[in-house]
């Protein structure tokens, strides 16, 4: 069992200490090493040359310069000797321009078969492959034959499974624990089908990269990854210091135990017309032999051009290998050999057997030419990521002693050209990534629930099947964690089947805690019909609903289940028929309860459960005389000031906007704070599924006062504050000695269909406190860990834009505001104070 199976969740300041940490003006005329060899992405980033040029190949195409040399380096005097693997390859996205299932019928099944078959015929070829999700697709309609030759490939290390996660994910938006998920439920397919488990990882696609990314891929038994999309001015900054291969190390842990070695590739892209050199918009396409349509302006070999062909390549090659030179040439006397992977591929590349004999045969003429050049000092062959980085680091620790310098830090926010910054995403189709998170604590439900079941009857006789459909649901949302998937930039078909994949796995979900449940509860045999649940999703597109539940004269029974390893204090809601119920625990105290009626007749009734860890409780509802009365008004019913308090907090609400503008502590005034909300939208530029491009700042999304209705009971009060019928917030404090009562919970509600003006608007709310945050705020890194932002007021809005899974701060002064969300939003801090999602 690996690390990564028994990882606990924690968050950690992702800081160092102030007393060894280098200001970002200080390193700006600092050597090449600085920081003891230690680098930090974000002081990197303001070092950055951000600078656009024309691109060589198209003039109207801006781009950030790439410090690369000229192809002077092929020809030098001692040239130092080159050793190449060329890695074929095919990217697969389970879900982009098509859904996972038409991706694998008519492209990702065919390369499968052909490499399995091409690989046999080319006892020299290799191929890289990342993806296990369309692995175990093809095992289940591959014959004997088939599955045996490639497990003999992979035994044979010419078939290289790099990452091996069920799909390559996203590393922005992620929850840290549906990572994990989705990576042993990758793993453990290969060890049971191919008897392996990978050592090395291939992330070209995620749009910017994690900094508890690595820590994962560590603990998973990954020692080296090769990424790609990063900041180009962070990448050229990076080639400066001949740093395009460094230890990718926590900020919190120094030690070896937790890094990675990676691999930057050097430029904008992985496919091969992106890959052989600097000069890719016009050279390195006439090498992808596998196309045959002359408008791709592939030059194909003959006797003739072979030698001129070999030439113009290997000048390429040969610039970027000196990307990856160690040791600056002018002040080492050491002659240093160079190494260099060179990525053969695109996506839903080698469909057909003509793709693999074309790259083959072609390639393998340049080979033959390219090594027997002897002044070019070339050894050039195919090969796997796994065997460049056994080679190049035997190498180093053998001959040359060198230690790759440490970095650490994330890699967002990301911009490959154009100044276009990959910030849209962050929040692009929030209502699915909010589903997608209420399905993953659904899931842990079951999984911890379904595991105290076969605990509790060591023979628990639940179907086999019971175990195949948690299975079954947990590779549903492990295929949405893929970096077209949770982060919305599919085609909106392949988005709507997404969305069914997530609602197929919360129904089954549903139905698996309806077995479970009965034997958690009860000694005897409960049946399923028995089992009711309070809420509900009807469909992908519908938010949860309550039941209606009918109290029968003798009375009914709700669980509430608490499947975390810790006891809980929290509100529980349910909708009844009746005015008058009462609520008891099983010791038959009568409990704190209020009630709520709703426009459509119901009783909303919430009442505040204390539920011992890892446990399910029972609460008898019964019919009563009398209920706790709640006091409903609106703000046209008073001119007093519009409030909530409790034991804790008192929030003070703003009539103009509609939104808190101060929190007050009851126990200590020097913690009070002005929080003033605001509604606002920015005028989208050319923003989309993946960008954020807004026209200047942003503007309040409505003129006029809003309503306000207020409700004040004794388990909670709230604002409902209406601008549109549209637009809905919700501000609710409740009535609690635990940590729920110390918070002020938001809801925002929009349907951007009702709502009038909304075309090209990014719509954002805004806290301005008088925290002293100087510029810095804090983010969460997958829920796993915080990291330090700074806001560099020079640069455009989209810029300051940082994901956040779960949490973002702005603290200062003895003060600190923190905001929670339930799904992944983009956030920034502008001013110092403030912080907008």
């Amino acid at each position: 069992m690996s690390e990564l199976e028994t990882l606990a969740g924690r968050m950690k300041y992702g800081g160092r200490n102030d007393t060894t940490r280098t200001t970002a003006k200080e390193c700006v005329d600092l050597p090449l090493k600085f920081y003891n060899n230690r680098y930090y992405t974000d002081e990197l980033l303001a070092r950055s040359n951000f600078t656009l040029v024309k691109n060589n190949g198209n003039k109207n195409f801006m781009e950030y310069a790439i410090p690369a040399p000229s192809t002077l380096v092929a020809y030098e005097p001692d040239l130092a000797e080159l050793s190449i693997m060329v890695i074929p390859f095919s990217h697969v996205d389970p879900g982009y321009g098509m859904t996972f299932e038409n991706y694998y019928m008519t492209r990702s099944r065919h390369t499968l078969t052909h490499m399995v078959q091409k690989l046999h015929q080319y006892p020299d070829l290799t191929f890289q492959w990342a993806e296990t999700v369309f692995l175990d697709r093809w095992w289940q309609e591959a014959n004997e034959t088939m599955r045996v030759g490639m497990r003999q490939l992979v035994s044979s290390g010419r078939l290289d499974v790099v990452l091996g996660g069920w799909v390559m994910p996203d590393e922005s938006v992620t929850h840290y624990a549906a990572v994990i998920d989705q990576m042993i439920e990758g793993h453990t397919w290969l060890r049971e089908h191919l008897n392996m488990t990978p050592s090395t990882a291939w992330v070209n696609d995620p749009f910017g990269y994690s900094a508890t990314f690595p820590y994962l891929l560590r603990k998973s038994g990954i020692q080296n990854l090769a990424i790609l999309r990063i900041h180009q001015a962070l990448k050229s900054t990076l080639m400066l210091k001949r740093s395009l291969e460094f230890r990718w190390k926590q900020m919190w842990d120094d030690s070896a135990g937790s890094d990675v070695l990676c691999h930057l590739m050097p430029y904008r892209g992985y496919w091969i017309g992106d890959t052989c050199g600097p000069n890719n918009q016009h050279i390195c396409r006439e090498y992808a032999f596998m196309h045959l349509n002359p408008v791709d302006k592939v030059v194909f070999l003959t006797d003739e051009n072979l030698p001129e062909r070999a030439r113009i390549l290997y000048e390429q090659y040969r610039i970027t290998a000196e990307l990856f030179r160690k040791f600056d040439k002018k002040n080492s006397t050491l002659k240093e050999k160079l190494y260099l992977p060179m990525f053969l591929g695109e996506d839903f590349s080698f469909v057909t057997p003509r793709d693999f004999d074309l790259i083959y045969t072609n390639y393998k003429k340049l080979f033959e030419y390219m090594n027997n050049k002897k002044e070019w000092k070339m050894d050039i062959k195919f090969g796997t990521l796994s065997k460049y980085f056994a080679r190049m680091t035997h190498y180093h620790n053998n001959n040359t002693g060198y230690e790759f310098p440490s970095l650490s830090g994330d890699f967002f926010p990301y911009s490959d050209y154009q100044n276009d910054y990959w910030t849209g995403y962050f929040t692009t189709r929030p209502f699915v990534k909010r589903f997608s998170r209420h399905l993953q604590n659904r899931l842990k439900v079951v999984d911890v629930f379904y595991t105290y079941a076969q605990m509790r009857i060591p023979r628990f006789d639940l179907e086999r099947t019971t175990e195949q459909q948690i299975t079954e649901a947990r590779r549903k949302l492990a295929i949405f964690q893929h970096h077209d998937g949770i982060t919305g930039t599919s085609l909106y078909n392949v988005m709507q089947d997404f969305r069914r994949q997530l609602f197929d796995a919360y129904v089954i979900c549903e139905r698996v805690l309806r077995k479970i449940i009965p034997t958690l509860i009860s000694t005897d045999r409960v049946s399923t019909s028995m089992i009711k649940d309070v809420t509900s999703v009807k469909s992908p597109e519908s938010l949860p609903i309550h039941a209606l539940l009918t109290v029968p004269p003798n009375g009914a029974y709700l669980v509430v289940a608490n499947p975390l390893p810790r006891q809980r204090h929290s509100a529980v809601t349910f909708h009844s028929s009746d005015a008058n119920v009462a609520v008891r625990n099983n010791n038959n105290q009568r409990l704190k309860t209020q009630i709520r009626p709703l426009p459509d007749g119901r009783h909303e009734v919430t009442f505040n459960a204390h539920v011992e860890a890892a446990s399910v409780n029972f609460f008898n509802v019964t019919l009563a005389q009398h209920a706790s009365q709640v006091q409903m008004y609106d703000s046209n019913d008073t001119q007093d000031d519009i409030l909530l308090e409790n034991d804790a907090l008192k929030v003070v609400f703003s009539r103009k906007t509609g939104l808190v503008s101060r929190i007050e502590s009851v126990f200590d005034r020097r913690l009070n704070v002005s929080v003033e909300g605001e509604l606002l939208a920015y005028t989208a530029k050319r923003s989309g599924a993946y960008i954020f491009a807004p026209i200047g700042h942003a503007t309040p999304l409505f003129s006029h006062h809003p309503l306000m209705n207020i409700v004040k009971g004794p388990v909670y009060s709230e604002v409902t504050t209406t601008f549109e019928p549209g637009c809905q917030v919700i501000t609710r404090l409740y009535n609690s000695p635990d940590i729920n009562g110390k918070a002020v919970f938001i809801s925002t509600q929009l349907d951007m269909g009702k709502l009038a003006n909304s075309m090209d608007k990014e719509i954002i709310l805004r806290f301005k406190t008088d925290i002293p945050s100087n510029g810095t705020f804090f983010t969460d890194s997958n829920s796993f860990q915080l990291l330090k932002r700074t806001t560099r007021p020079a640069r455009d809005v989209e810029e300051n834009y940082f994901p956040m899974t779960s949490q973002a701060l702005v603290e200062g002064g003895g003060h600190r505001l923190t905001l929670h969300a339930g799904q992944p939003h983009g956030t920034a801090s502008l001013n110092s104070g403030w912080l907008e999602v």
